[in-house]
């Protein structure tokens, strides 16, 4: 594999994992919000 290719599709990935933590960040902020409106 063309190391280009790789470096291209590593950068994908790292990108999804990162955007991935980020969402599930927002998403225990947002749960916590809702438990304190109850």
């Amino acid at each position: 594999m063309e190391p280009l290719l790789l470096a291209g599709y590593g950068s994908i990935f790292v990108a999804l994992f990162a955007y991935l933590l980020y969402m599930q960040r927002q998403l225990g902020r947002l749960e916590r919000q809702l438990r304190d409106l109850q």
